[in-house]
Parts: C-alpha cells; sequence; structure tokens
C-alpha cells in the first residue's frame, strides 16, 4: 500500500485500502514534511464517512468480492516486481472504485460493456449501481503519486524562502483520492485566488485535483 495518503472510499474496507500507510524515514525536508502532514490527518470528509443502512454489511461484502476480481495484480506483487516497497493495488483499467451512496454500493466504471463481466449475484443486486466515471481507480493511484512527488520536491526547493510558493506548498494539509468524486482531494488550509493560482502552476490546473478549502491544519471533519 501507499505511504502518505489517505483514500475517500466507502468505509472500512476501501479506507483500510488507501488510508493510514506505513510509514518511513525519508529525508529532513520534503519527504519528512509530508509524512507529517499525514501523521496528523486521520479523517474522512464528508462524503468518505460510510452510511449506516441495514444493508451496509451485505454492500462491503458485495465491495470485497469486486475487488478481488478487479484486482490484476496486488501491491505486494507489485512491489515485488517493480522493487518499490510503495506500489498499489493494480486494478482492471475499467475500474474506477467504488462507495456508498443512498443505501446503495455505487460501483465505477471507465467503460459500461464491462458490467457484463460481473456475475449475477452482483448485477442483480438491487442495491448496486453502476456510474460512468473519467479516469480509472489505477489513473488516479498514478495522479496521487504525480502530487506527492512534486510535494517533495517543491517543499525541499522552497523551504526557507519567504515566498508564496512555500506558503502554498505548507498549506496543503493532506492529499487524498475520492472514488466518489472520482477525482484526487487536497486539504488546503485557507485557499484564496492567489493561493490557488500558484498551487495550479506548480502542480497542473488539471479537472481532477479538486481544493477542499480547510480552516486550520489541525481541523476536525
Amino acid at each position: 500500500m501507499k505511504n502518505f495518503k489517505y483514500t475517500i472510499g466507502i468505509g472500512a474496507f476501501l479506507v483500510i485500502t488507501g488510508i493510514l500507510f506505513l510509514y518511513h524515514k525519508e529525508d529532513n525536508t520534503g519527504g519528512e514534511r509530508l509524512q507529517e502532514v499525514y501523521r496528523t490527518q486521520n479523517h474522512e470528509t464528508e462524503d468518505t464517512k460510510m452510511e449506516t443502512t441495514d444493508n451496509s454489511g451485505e454492500l462491503n461484502a458485495i465491495c470485497s468480492r469486486i475487488e478481488n476480481r478487479t484486482i490484476v495484480e496486488s501491491f505486494s506483487e507489485a512491489a515485488k516486481r517493480t522493487g518499490d516497497e510503495n506500489a498499489d493495488n493494480i486494478y482492471e483499467e475499467w475500474y474506477g472504485g467504488a462507495y456508498i451512496e443512498g443505501g446503495k454500493l455505487i460501483v465505477c466504471v471507465t467503460d459500461e460493456s464491462k458490467i457484463s463481466d460481473f456475475d449475477e449475484d452482483i448485477v442483480q443486486n438491487v442495491s448496486v449501481e453502476f456510474q460512468k466515471v473519467t479516469y480509472s481507480l489505477n489513473e488516479l493511484h498514478d495522479f496521487q503519486d504525480d502530487i506527492e512527488k512534486k510535494y517533495k520536491k517543491y517543499y525541499a526547493e522552497y523551504q526557507g524562502t519567504d515566498t508564496l510558493e512555500f506558503e502554498v506548498v505548507s498549506s496543503i494539509a493532506g492529499i487524498g483520492l475520492s472514488h466518489q468524486g472520482n477525482k484526487i482531494v487536497i486539504d488546503f488550509v485557507q485557499v484564496t485566488p492567489e493561493k490557488e493560482k500558484v498551487f495550479r502552476r506548480l502542480f497542473g490546473d488539471y479537472e481532477y485535483i479538486e481544493l477542499n478549502h480547510v480552516s486550520d491544519r489541525n481541523y476536525d471533519a
């Protein structure tokens, strides 16, 4: 599993796959700062909290079956193959994740023709719906990795400088993957138009990045 990130998913099952990753010793600049950001970040935003419904246990069980069937290579296998101890699970390219909303399990796919690949116990369950999304879960993991690498690079580059760039980088309080939004959510302390402009210049003006305003670094979700 990946270091330093939290996942916005469907509750305990998906949170375990993307939240509270193992920490390891890094340099005392960007890597150490990113480690500290996630050591203090232990929350889920409003759209991440699992609903308490009569069928939540069943939905979690279905989600578990779906994830097991869509994993092409586990994170441990990927780590062994690539030598990257922070490797993610690799999923079918059309799988976009899943989340619970309104007492239903929403399964995200980039290719609706793949819905027929699911067994009848999933497709015919009235509590399961499918949603067409733009990005696969593999792509979202790659986006998140890219943002984390840039964070460490810019923190090391601008650390100790009285610049807007360092103010922007040090304002990042969390980097999360939202299954529901099909995007990467950046918890950002006190967003202003000027800071957002600099953020977009540094990290890219991509539609898959959403800035989530928080009042301070240790806020309650």
